[in-house]
């Protein structure tokens, strides 16, 4: 396998972290990416949630070869970091 064929089959990889107060809508933000739904039931998040999701960027081209890069969600419980109660601590 050539270098050039090589470099088109990488997967890039990219981490997001979403967080935020309670309340604001950061799980279904999260679960529209992710499962492309929304729903207005609201069930608190007591833990963190992780979602993965491969994307292959040229779907809707059939003559190109898949670029494909994989997707990692965290959805972070609002009281798991200790900066968004403490505004003294964000202003420091």
């Amino acid at each position: 396998m050539s270098q050039a064929s090589k470099k088109n089959k990488t997967v890039k990889r990219f981490n997001i972290c979403v967080i935020g107060p309670s309340y604001v809508g950061k799980t279904q933000i999260v679960n529209r990416m992710i499962n492309n739904a929304f729903t207005g039931y609201y069930e608190p998040t007591i833990t963190p949630l992780v979602n993965r999701c491969a994307y292959n960027l040229n779907n809707d081209e059939p003559d190109m070869d898949p670029l494909f890069f994989d997707l990692q969600i965290i959805d972070l419980f609002p009281h798991d970091h200790p900066f968004l109660d403490e505004e003294k601590a964000l202003m420091s």
